[in-house]
């Protein structure tokens, strides 16, 4: 009984959550896509999991966004060896 508690609790809110996630993501994506910093397009690092490709970290400001985030990607792969990462453009 003191397990169901917590288990409904959680099987009614998250599904709040997930939404106001997805919602304030595709706000984020729409602002980044039409509003890029600086004079070379921005990158997400995105990461492959189980739920498929997540973005993970917006890179910009830098004079070659793509080579910053081609560096980012290459530390993580020689640090966790298992993960998968990508640059994908942002804008």
């Amino acid at each position: 009984m003191r397990l169901l508690v917590p288990i409904t609790l959680s099987i009614l809110v998250t599904p709040l959550f997930a939404d106001n996630y997805e919602d304030n993501l595709n706000r984020w994506e729409l602002f980044i896509d039409s509003n890029q910093w600086g004079s070379s397009s921005d990158f997400w690092l995105e990461k492959k999991t189980s739920y498929g490709w997540e973005k993970v970290i917006l890179v910009f400001g830098y004079a070659d966004d793509y080579d910053s985030c081609d560096d980012v990607k290459t530390a993580l792969e020689v640090k966790y060896s298992a993960a998968k990462y990508r640059c994908m453009p942002a804008n």
